[in-house]
């Protein structure tokens, strides 16, 4: 089955695809390089196989030969990503969320993006405090960290 590809990016002469299915795969990602180079209007195109993403640098109103490209040759199917996924605040939900994963990967589960968070505005409320600063910012700061501490005891 041809894999999907999404446009995460575009601006007029530089679009970057998503392939999710075939991170991992270099040689997939090699034939990307080899077979795009060779599309007419396509300057440059760079791969990263670990995150699935193409870098495709390219002269302008190249994408639909781009598209064309990688459907002959069996590398892609492309798709435009759905109006919710360009939303700023669900970007920014999937990238909290895809630091969540990573920091609990990283620390093999004893930190968790929540866990980091506190820990960053007990420190700030402290800078706070050693600077004078006690009532305003200080207190806000310690109010978040202890809102973060009750929601995530609501969890364990």
């Amino acid at each position: 089955m041809t894999p999907q590809a999404e446009v995460s990016h575009a601006l007029p002469r530089r679009t970057r695809l998503r392939i999710r299915e075939k991170g991992g795969d270099e040689g997939y990602f090699q034939r990307i390089r080899e077979r795009l180079g060779n599309t007419d209007g396509v300057v440059k195109v760079e791969t990263n196989s670990l995150t699935g993403s193409v870098v495709i640098e390219h002269r302008f109103g190249v994408l639909n030969r781009i598209a064309e490209t990688g459907t002959a040759e069996g590398l892609f199917r492309l798709t435009q990503p759905s109006p919710e996924g360009r939303l700023p605040v669900n970007r920014a939900a999937g990238a909290f969320a895809a630091m969540d994963g990573w920091l609990a990967r990283a620390t093999h589960g004893d930190i968790d993006a929540h866990a980091a968070i506190f820990i960053v505005l007990i420190v700030l409320s402290l800078v706070q405090i050693a600077r004078g600063q006690v009532l305003a910012p200080a207190a806000t700061l310690l109010w978040y960290a202890m809102e973060l501490l009750v929601v995530g005891q609501r969890k364990s």
